[in-house]
């Protein structure tokens, strides 16, 4: 129900701790404006066609959304697995996924590039809201600490749940739970270049199926994964960085502005029901909005 005052009406008594429930009776007896069948009829043509334009601009942001987001992957299959000089000499890769990388490039499993391990357990009841260090769980950032367990260029790579696999690129101090596995590099690499390549990989696909979905690390680790020099793989990371920041920018203002209409979609709704505006002459195109 999108009328703030039978909401309020609702939060006042539902009972339960974790999982709040609402009895029938209860939900029967709850107080509600009625207005008369026309003007019911009225507040229902208006919103129909109000909210129907606000779902149709919502639907084409989340399209670009999408667009934008292929996009990026595009952008950064391209830099990793064929590296920045488009006339380079080519050789096969021996990864179906992969094909052909640049000659001077090596293929290598990933145990041999990184040591892979589990963060460290934590109790719920010590990630705070705010704090000195971001607290890393399978999904990104769970919250904060007041401790860390890394300081440095890490990878993580999620370990369980229906996004295992994501991958986030951390920088500084910070608090990885065990549901992230920690990359530590064996040899000397970018870490925001490997970061890049196990986004394009999609470790997710490799998801056991069982009832709480996670990865195998020992699978993982076996892994085959392109390996350019130390030098290229700064600066893929650098011209990558540049252009995914410009895509990032576009999908952040993007996602606000879904938001807001979400928000105005719900205010209208409430104005409308509870007689806040007049909607008594709508006509599609045009509306009186003038508040009583």
């Amino acid at each position: 129900c999108n009328n703030k005052f039978v909401l309020s009406q609702f939060s006042k008594i539902c009972v339960g701790t974790t999982r709040k429930i609402l009895g029938r009776e209860d939900f029967a007896s709850a107080i509600v404006p009625v207005p008369p069948l026309q003007m019911q009829k009225a507040i229902a043509d208006f919103l129909d066609y109000k909210t129907g334009l606000i779902d149709r601009l919502i639907e084409e942001k989340e399209k670009l959304i999408q667009l934008l987001e292929e996009k990026r992957i595009a952008l950064i299959t391209q830099a990793v697995t064929k590296g920045l000089n488009p006339k380079a000499k080519m050789k096969p890769s021996g990864i179906d996924w992969l094909g052909d990388i640049p000659e001077q490039w090596e293929v290598k499993k990933l145990k041999y590039l990184v040591y892979m391990q589990s963060g460290y357990t934590i109790n719920s009841i010590n990630i705070d809201q705010t704090g000195d260090y971001q607290v890393y769980g399978g999904n990104g950032v769970r919250g904060y600490s007041d401790e860390y367990t890394h300081d440095g260029e890490f990878v993580l790579v999620g370990r369980q749940g229906a996004n295992c696999g994501n991958i986030h690129f951390v920088k500084g101090k910070f608090y990885a739970t065990e549901h992230a596995i920690v990359l530590t590099p064996i040899l000397q690499i970018e870490a925001l270049w490997l970061s890049l390549i196990l986004e394009v990989m999609n470790l997710n696909q490799y998801s056991t199926s069982a009832a709480q979905p996670g990865l195998a690390v020992e699978f993982i680790a076996n892994l085959l994964i392109p390996f350019p020099p130390f030098e290229e793989q700064k600066k893929i990371s650098a011209k990558s960085q540049n252009e995914i920041f410009v895509i990032d920018e576009s999908t952040i203002e993007l996602t606000t502005s879904i938001q807001k209409l979400k928000e105005y979609k719900e205010s209208l709704i409430y104005s409308a029901v509870t007689g806040k505006i007049d909607v008594s002459n709508f006509k599609q195109g045009s509306i009186n909005e003038k508040a009583h």
